[in-house]
């Protein structure tokens, strides 16, 4: 059998491809959004705001 490259991809499989394609980009999209709904949140709430992996504030640990 034929292995099929990028260059000839059957309609389905390109249509699949852009549909996750799609999807991918609406996650992030959701992530970003629920990552500033969170912090806009915490800031009226005057909550610390975490940064990812960096300690600061109250919350670092002593070493």
């Amino acid at each position: 059998m034929i292995e099929r490259k990028k260059i000839a991809k059957t309609p389905r499989e390109h249509f699949m491809q852009a549909a996750a394609d799609e999807l991918a980009r609406l996650v992030r999209k959701e992530i970003a959004f629920q990552n500033a709904d969170r912090n806009e949140r915490a800031m009226k709430l005057r909550l610390p705001i975490s940064l990812g992996n960096r300690e600061t504030g109250h919350n670092r640990a002593r070493k």
